[in-house]
């Protein structure tokens, strides 16, 4: 056989391949393992973001509306009991008629819940509802028939609430009467009330954001890392 010039019978060797690698069942169930524990974590994670603050929401708002309450209430309270004309109302023969009308006013101007003129003794001279004047006011007295005030939180008939009492003083520091008002601290929760909606539509933003995009974005990353791990 003659071979031909410039021809060789060796044929050229390949070049290796380098190894296929495909993903495996194996390969996709531990991604998507991965990729799962990754999921929870993180909705974990919003969660307790969540519920934190709407605690520390809640608590600010109960401190807040109970200053809040505090300090109207005795605001009212003094207000009222120096207003101009009340030792003369106090004085005067029938101290409902002149004191009922007005501190009827005050109360809705102030936005409390009541406003009451007592005699030293604690009975009531005004109350919005008619049929409790002439009887005993329901709370802590002596402090302000010392010449005191006293503001204190109760569970009353309306709900809880915060009233004040303080004294009504004569030219010579005697006490002549007693004037309290109160209002309930679900009326000044209103702030925290239109505070929490925020919150919780916020929080379900967030979590909408952590299921809906983060699975997916960590699914992706944990295939690409199995895979790439394999081919090591």
């Amino acid at each position: 056989m003659v071979r031909l010039l410039g021809r060789s019978g060796a044929r050229p060797a390949r070049r290796p391949r380098a190894p296929l690698v495909r993903r495996t069942p194996e390969t996709s169930l531990g991604g998507r393992s991965l990729a799962a524990q990754v999921f929870v974590l993180q909705v974990v994670v919003v969660l307790l973001l969540v519920v934190a603050a709407v605690v520390a929401l809640v608590l600010q708002a109960r401190r807040d509306t109970t200053e809040e309450a505090r300090n109207r209430s005795l605001a009212v309270a003094q207000t009222f009991a120096n207003s101009p004309g009340i030792l003369a109302a106090l004085r005067s023969p029938d101290p409902t008629a002149v004191l009922q009308p007005r501190a009827e006013a005050a109360r809705k101007a102030s936005e409390v819940d009541f406003v009451v003129v007592m005699d030293p003794d604690g009975i009531r001279y005004t109350h919005p509802k008619p049929d409790r004047i002439g009887k005993k006011f329901v709370g802590t007295l002596a402090p302000a028939q010392a010449g005191g005030t006293v503001v204190e939180q109760i569970d009353g008939t309306i709900g809880r609430l915060v009233q004040a009492v303080v004294p009504v003083k004569a030219a010579d520091g005697r006490v002549v009467g007693l004037v309290s008002a109160g209002i309930t601290t679900a009326r000044v929760g209103g702030n925290a009330n239109r505070q929490l909606p925020l919150v919780l539509s916020t929080a379900a933003v967030a979590l909408a954001l952590a299921t809906g995009v983060r699975p997916w974005s960590a699914a992706a990353c944990c295939g690409r890392r199995t895979v790439w791990a394999r081919a090591r």
